[in-house]
């Protein structure tokens, strides 16, 4: 028990470094104000206009609604899009040979599933307020999007995708239970929340990942509201769960003396 207790409290001590950076985001997205496309674009313009490209960065925190002239269409909900991932897994139950103290044989068909293929399409699109338009680039932001499919299908023959093969097998040491096709995406439209460095590096004002280490990248389909709320809420669970592990941990290796 002693190598149980050892390991939560390491867990424990771990966790109370993850609920600083918790915190430490919440902070951020907190602090900055929010502000409209049309005025943070101007001020980036005016500056590049008076120093010259690649002399302005500034963090800013928008709401706004992904836009593109030619949009995506998704590699399974087939609706328009500016990013997708998507995916295929094969579900499949195998069979395990497991043989006891007795030295009895016992065989089980157990679940498993495997990755046939993925893609990543997008994320580099538009963005309205309705008082202007900005570029964003969403490449090593902090994503949360919605699974718009999910979805398992059966076929008793092989299937292509653009980045793989579904190859049903049926032996007597595996049998297929079909493939799961999951997509996650951006629709044309998506409101979203983001908090990101706006810059002209690129000769186009343009919002992306902070070249300052340190600094957030969040694009959310989530308020702001609800942003803030979700990093109070996690950083609360951390909590409990460091203070559970410290307390847990030395509990049980003072116990295995007693053993």
């Amino acid at each position: 028990m002693w190598v149980i207790g050892a390991i939560l409290i390491a867990v424990g001590i771990g966790l109370f470094f993850y609920k600083k950076k918790v915190e430490d985001k919440l902070l951020d997205v907190k602090y900055y104000d929010q502000t409209d496309i049309k005025s943070a674009v101007e001020t980036c313009l005016s500056i590049s206009k008076e120093l010259g490209t690649g002399h302005y960065s500034q963090m800013v925190k928008i709401s706004a609604r992904a836009k593109s002239d030619t949009p995506l269409t998704g590699e399974f909900s087939n609706e328009p899009c500016v990013y997708y991932e998507a995916s295929v897994i094969h579900e499949f139950e195998k069979l395990v040979e497991r043989k006891d103290n007795d030295g009895k044989i016992h065989r089980n068909w157990v679940a498993d599933t495997e990755t046939i293929g993925s893609i990543r399409q997008g994320g580099e699109f538009g963005l309205n307020d309705g008082t202007g338009d900005v570029l964003v680039d969403i490449e090593g932001a902090d994503l949360t999007i919605d699974h718009s499919i999910d979805q398992l299908k059966t076929s008793r023959e092989s299937v292509s995708f653009s980045f793989g093969t579904y190859h049903p097998e049926n032996t007597r040491q595996k049998r297929s239970k079909g493939y799961r096709e999951i997509e996650r995406n951006i629709p044309v439209g998506q409101q979203l929340f983001i908090l990101g460095e706006l810059h002209d590096r690129n000769g186009v004002p343009t919002i992306t990942i902070s070249k300052e280490k340190g600094n957030p990248f969040i694009v959310s389909i989530k308020s702001e509201e609800e942003v803030v709320s979700g990093l109070e809420n996690k950083a609360k669970m951390v909590y409990y769960g460091a203070i559970a592990c410290v307390v847990i941990g030395p509990i049980l290796i003072v116990a295995n003396f007693f053993v």
